[in-house]
């Protein structure tokens, strides 16, 4: 049975944590640009990993 990556739970769990705390104290529009950053890093983040795995399916 494949293996399932769990590496990055504990990231994910303690940015939400981070977003939850600062959630009410900061104004919304500078809220609006940390959630764009937020979801282009994560969109990043999932490029580069499937990069990654078709990377070394290929070799």
């Amino acid at each position: 049975m494949a293996e399932k990556n769990t590496a990055n739970i504990c990231f994910e769990k303690q940015s939400w944590d981070a977003a939850c705390v600062l959630w009410g104290h900061i104004p919304a529009k500078q809220a609006q640009c940390i959630t764009c950053c937020a979801c282009y890093l994560f969109y990043n983040a999932e490029f580069v990993n499937l990069h990654a795995k078709n990377e070394a399916e290929q070799h």
